[in-house]
């Protein structure tokens, strides 16, 4: 049975890793993340990206959480996506007539891979920008 690809994007694995914060919204999808990860990342290729890498490892100060993240990491398959084509796709996105805010070039990146990759969803915290059921592409007339 083929799995469907699941890309873990960068405030998945820090909510995973992290320790438990106090406050109570963060603290809820860390919960979350981890009993996902117990129960159902069996059911998927999970893949990532160096760009996801780059930003939830590099210049972290806490070594002992780094260590915790690069095992997730180790675990995941990652994407090597052409860096013009993600590029062009990740500008289209974060047009003016695109769903994301030029300003936030980053998060249309990671949307540009995991589609150029074929993943079939994308695991992410960012309710802001990526999983915010209020933005949408509106079509061309």
């Amino acid at each position: 049975m083929k799995k469907y690809r699941v890309y873990l994007e960068t405030s998945f694995i820090n909510r995973l890793a992290d320790p438990l914060k106090r406050e109570a919204e963060l603290r809820r999808e860390q919960l979350l993340s981890r009993e996902w990860w117990k129960t159902s990342r069996h059911k998927y290729e999970l893949v990532s990206s160096a760009l996801a890498f780059k930003e939830s490892c590099s210049n972290y100060p806490n070594r002992r959480i780094v260590r915790l993240r690069l095992r997730i990491f180790a675990s995941l398959d990652t994407l090597s996506v052409p860096a013009a084509e993600r590029d062009t796709l990740a500008d289209a996105l974060s047009r003016r007539r695109g769903p994301l805010p030029v300003t936030e070039l980053v998060y249309a990146r990671h949307l540009a891979i995991a589609a150029i990759a074929g993943c079939r969803y994308l695991l992410t915290w960012n309710q802001k920008h990526l999983a915010n059921p209020f933005t949408f592409v509106s079509k061309a007339s």
